[in-house]
């Protein structure tokens, strides 16, 4: 009912627009003395004006609107009638009577003043200026800012602030490091230094918070920035993703605080659409283990490409169940086929691919836990090894085009069971692409953050609890990526692949963990140290201090993709390898570990197992 008010209250401005238009034409070209014969017939005049302009304005839903949220479309329809309306209005006054022709001065003067009166009534309300004005002066300002970034993400952040007067923000500057842009204005607010000068700001003047403004900004600029504001004691927020400047939708409501993730991403990943889109829009995929961190950002990522189906093969029920409530949600177009059963159930397997002919499959089930697998080194072989060799052999048998394994950084110079059994699935992918049809292929990358199992979860339990944070060893680093960005590379190597390639994933630069646990002790407002202690334990069974991605002897070649590169593995015996997996896989079915670790061993070569092997049952016996 509001609107409807509104709408009958611009209808009677635009009649008093029309007729005072015409009326004051005549006295300006008059100098206010109007002839009698135009006086005399001022009012037929007005009705034929009035009647001309109305109806292409009710034709053309100008009082059907909420002009406040107007676009470029309803500004083309208002300039149609506003012209429809003067063209009618004199044709109707050529036609029946002639005698009441204008001169041409008062058509244009009275087409000019009652277009400017109509459109800019209409843009009144669209930048809501009469209530800006009267904010300005009873506005209660809530929250004093800086915004960081004179960037498009910057601008359309400071319009929204603009827009949103009764949210109380005064922003007092912004800043950026672009020499080019200091002192320019945008939005009625300056740029008034660059990053450089944000601590003298924030001691000078009273800000009540930092917001960051450059979605694409590296971690190690968000870090800087951030260690000043906490200094200052100054609460920090950003915009989280550059996907929003894309669809030109930022709005304050999109304001976080700064994650973990912000301090160590990097440039934003560039994948190239059309590729992905070549090998996956219209096709059957399948996802192992798709129910994990890995293996659902997977899923979550190819429904952008509108396949036949997405099926997940999954052993965890719950996992399971959880994901297919958020794909129905969030991808009701994609047709989703939760399928339980493991990569170790050979019948369950053939079954499964004999059912649904996948055609893409990324095979992203596998044990990944170091300790745990240093513990259970025959599960280990068994899922990670002859689990990948069941799901690749069933692969090739029912024709699928491609299989993208992930792999990790573990598989390199592996010093531990886990990172030994993904370098024989690596070897398993590549004697499988030897000879078959489908295209065998294996992505390698390092630690994911938010991943399960990961540090991070670890970490802010034992915040909550008070502490300490316990921390392997004080000079233990660690390759990081978010979840998303390594799916995003994943699914382009596999549009990169030809088959028998181990790819690697640009990992930026490495992370100390113990930089890491101090960055989340600051994220919860205490102080590493004095409010929350670091204890270091030592290294636990099968880590190391370094994680790499290549072998010493490894070299590397470029992809047309920037941050993927092919791997140049050095050869294997296949005869040897045949009959080492034959012995490997007898031995893990009799519960053999120390047998497993010497065959991993003579599989992989680079693998040295522990001195003193942990063994669970043999600590039970004891």
């Amino acid at each position: 009912m509001a609107e409807k008010n509104k709408n009958r209250l611009l209808a009677a401005y635009d009649l008093l627009a029309i007729n005072l238009s015409l009326y004051i034409a005549f006295a300006l070209r008059f100098e206010g003395i109007i002839p009698r014969p135009y006086r005399d017939n001022l009012t037929a005049l007005a009705i034929i004006y009035t009647i001309s302009y109305m109806l292409p304005l009710v034709i053309f839903g100008a009082y059907r609107r909420i002009w406040r949220y107007a676009s470029l479309r309803e500004t083309v329809l208002l300039s149609l009638a506003i012209v429809l309306g003067t063209t009618a209005s004199n044709t109707v006054v050529l036609f029946v009577d002639r005698t009441l022709l204008l001169p041409r001065s008062i058509i244009a003067l009275q087409f000019l003043i009652a277009g400017i009166s109509i459109a800019g009534m209409r843009i009144l309300i669209r930048v809501n200026l009469i209530g800006r004005i009267r904010s300005h002066f009873v506005q209660e300002i809530k929250k004093h800012v800086v915004v960081i970034g004179a960037g498009d993400a910057g601008a359309l952040l400071l319009r929204e602030i603009n827009k949103h007067t009764e949210l109380g923000i005064k922003v007092h500057g912004i800043l950026d490091d672009d020499d080019s842009k200091q002192d320019k204005n945008i939005y009625g607010v300056r740029v008034i230094g660059t990053t450089k000068d944000l601590p003298s700001i924030l001691k000078e003047r009273r800000i009540d918070e930092v917001i960051i403004a450059m979605p694409s900004a590296p971690g190690t600029v968000i870090r800087r920035i951030m260690n000043i504001c906490n200094k200052a004691q100054v609460k920090t927020t950003t915009l989280p993703a550059i996907f929003e400047l894309v669809s030109g939708n930022v709005s304050i409501n999109h304001l976080r605080s700064v994650k973990l993730e912000d301090l160590l991403k990097r440039e934003p990943v560039r994948i190239a659409n059309d590729e992905i889109a070549q090998y996956l829009t219209g096709k059957r995929v399948l996802v192992t283990g798709g129910a994990g961190s890995i293996g659902s950002e997977i899923c979550r990522q190819v429904a952008k490409f509108h396949p036949a189906f997405i099926a997940v093969f999954e052993h965890c029920e719950n996992s399971l169940y959880r994901l297919e409530l958020e794909m129905k949600k969030k991808h009701p177009d994609v047709t989703f086929l939760p399928v339980m059963g493991s990569i170790q159930d050979a019948a369950r397997v053939d079954q499964v691919f004999g059912s649904l002919r996948p055609q893409v499959i990324f095979h992203a089930a596998a044990h990944k836990h170091v300790p745990m697998m240093e513990y259970n080194p025959c599960e280990a072989v068994k899922n990670n090894v002859f689990g990948t060799r069941t799901v690749a052999k069933t692969a090739d048998k029912y024709q699928a085009a491609r299989f993208v394994l992930i792999s990790t950084d573990k598989a390199v110079n592996p010093t531990n069971v886990m990172g030994a059994t993904k370098r024989a699935a690596e070897m398993v992918m590549q004697d499988m692409d030897k000879h078959s049809q489908t295209r065998f292929m294996a992505v390698r990358f390092g630690n994911v953050l938010g991943s399960d199992g990961s540090v991070v979860p670890l970490f802010r339990k034992q915040i909550q609890e008070g502490g300490p944070v316990t921390v392997t060893h004080p000079d233990v680093t660690r390759y990081f990526m978010t979840i998303p960005e390594a799916c995003q590379l994943v699914l382009q190597a596999g549009a990169l692949g030809e088959g028998g390639e181990v790819m690697l994933l640009d990992m930026g630069e490495p992370t100390k963990i113990k930089d890491l646990a101090e960055d989340l002790i600051r994220f919860s407002g205490l102080e590493p140290g004095r409010d929350i202690e670091i204890e270091y334990i030592g290294l636990r069974p099968g880590e190391k201090l370094f994680e790499e991605l290549l072998l010493d002897e490894e070299n590397t070649s470029a992809t047309r993709h920037e941050q993927i590169y092919v791997a140049n593995l050095a050869g294997y015996n296949v005869e040897e390898f045949t009959s080492i997996m034959e012995e490997l896989q007898e031995i893990a079915a009799v519960g053999n570990e120390e047998g497993v670790r010497q065959a991993l061993q003579q599989l992989t070569k680079t693998y040295v197992p522990e001195e003193v092997p942990v063994s669970l049952v043999a600590a039970v016996g004891e």
